[in-house]
């Protein structure tokens, strides 16, 4: 009664597995293919089990929410935070934001819940008014996992300033159980966003 078949997500979209009725899959009754994925499908006549052929890519560029697939063993996590935004200013020198620090950091999937809150830290705005402070970047997590701080803001000043530090992605900064973090570069003017990309 049993039967086999790939299943490849090659498209951008998410893909939801939902057995017939009461049937399940690797014990679950329904779960997400990311983007990339590849799977051997096997039925034993009532239930369906799945291997692994080919991982994920997949990146948020919005705040969303990881659903952990089954069949890893880890997930290879990389996360920005936002840059800040730069001040301005009527005399000469006011100083861009500090860009946004990485990480790069492989978590076990034991580690992380069925669900994980993904935030992504905005850049920060550049000032829109002389004489005026840019914002700092946000902050980027996922679930309670990682956190990184993001970019300070470019300051105004009557002297030449430089931009905020690279404080963004500073071990002091950043919650984090190993990996390699990089701190943002000091300047740089307006900000740009920030993402998030998981790979199984």
């Amino acid at each position: 009664d049993g039967w086999f078949c790939y299943l490849r997500n090659s498209g951008i979209g998410l893909i939801t597995l939902d057995p017939n009725a009461s049937e399940t899959i690797d014990g679950l009754t329904t779960f997400i293919m990311y983007p990339g994925e590849t799977r051997l499908i096997q039925s034993n006549g009532s239930n369906l089990n799945s291997l692994v052929l080919k991982g994920f890519d997949y990146i948020f560029t919005t705040t969303g929410t990881f659903t952990k697939p089954p069949g890893y063993q880890s997930f290879d996590t990389a996360v920005w935070s936002g840059g800040g935004g730069g001040a301005r200013s009527n005399n000469p020198g006011a100083g861009g934001g500090s860009g946004g620090g990485g990480i790069r950091q492989p978590i076990p999937s034991g580690s992380i819940g069925t669900t994980e809150a993904v935030t992504i830290g905005a850049g920060g705005a550049g000032a829109a008014s002389s004489d005026t402070h840019g914002t700092a970047g946000g902050t980027s997590s996922f679930g309670s996992l990682i956190s990184l701080v993001g970019g300070l803001a470019g300051n105004r000043d009557s002297v030449a300033v430089d931009g905020g530090p690279p404080l963004g992605g500073n071990p002091d900064d950043a919650q984090y159980n190993g990996g390699s973090v990089f701190g943002g570069g000091a300047g740089g003017g307006n900000a740009v966003g920030s993402a998030q990309g998981l790979k199984g």
